[in-house]
């Protein structure tokens, strides 16, 4: 870095609406910093005119909610049908209960549908989502430049899986256990990290490095 460039950067760092503004742009990029990219939503624009739609009663959260829903709707066909799924165990399921009227399949509640088959539908699904927007599908959080920014946490993600399968499963209850048990944040990347790949125990790109890390303490 030339000393213009180190000028402009200091520049930078002393204005403080105008960082907010750049970082807010690329807000994805700050999974290790939740409690910043919390407040960068909240800055956003868009939310702002959000918020104020909803004020002046231009439509309902609720209106918000079932276009998005409407969206979610069209986007997991969209899944289910262009990543090739075997579908043979719902159809097969389906078809015990109902037969040649097809119409009745509009009818079926979760029960019947069986919550196996959809837990592992939805598991499909998940995985399908992940694999389209990863740029780097090989890439785990603790590996990247990013997540050696908090060794700390990285080293406790055993815990922090246990945490996560007794309850706390949203990132805002995950990150106050995490503030409260472990005096650390905790990275979206890592709720991300759970429901792709489940126990951090089972992963042995996890565990050859978390050896290396109590090896080099």
């Amino acid at each position: 870095m030339d000393h213009e460039a180190r000028q402009q950067f200091g520049l930078l760092l002393t204005d403080h609406e105008k960082l907010l503004d750049i970082l807010a742009s690329s807000v994805d990029m700050l999974e290790d910093y939740p409690e910043l990219r919390a407040f960068l939503v909240e800055k956003n624009e868009q939310s702002v005119s959000f918020r104020t739609a909803i004020r002046k009663k231009t439509f309902s959260k609720d209106d918000y909610r079932d276009e998005i829903l409407a969206r979610l709707d069209t986007l997991g066909y969209d899944i289910c049908t262009s990543n090739g799924f075997d579908m043979d165990f719902i159809i097969n399921h389906v078809a015990s209960i109902c037969g040649d009227d097809i119409g009745k399949i509009q009818s079926l509640n979760v029960k019947q549908l069986n919550a196996s088959n959809l837990s592992k539908l939805l598991h499909m699904m998940s995985l399908a989502v992940y694999a389209e927007v990863d740029d780097k599908p090989n890439e785990f959080p603790f590996l990247s430049i990013r997540g050696q920014a908090n060794v700390k946490f990285w080293r406790k993600l055993d815990e922090v899986h246990i945490a996560y399968i007794n309850g706390y499963s949203t990132h805002w209850k995950l990150n106050s256990w995490c503030k409260d048990s472990l005096g650390l944040s905790c990275p979206q990347s890592a709720i991300r990290f759970f429901k792709r790949y489940g126990d951090p125990s089972d992963v042995i790109e996890w565990v050859e490095w978390k050896k290396a890390k109590d090896k080099s303490r």
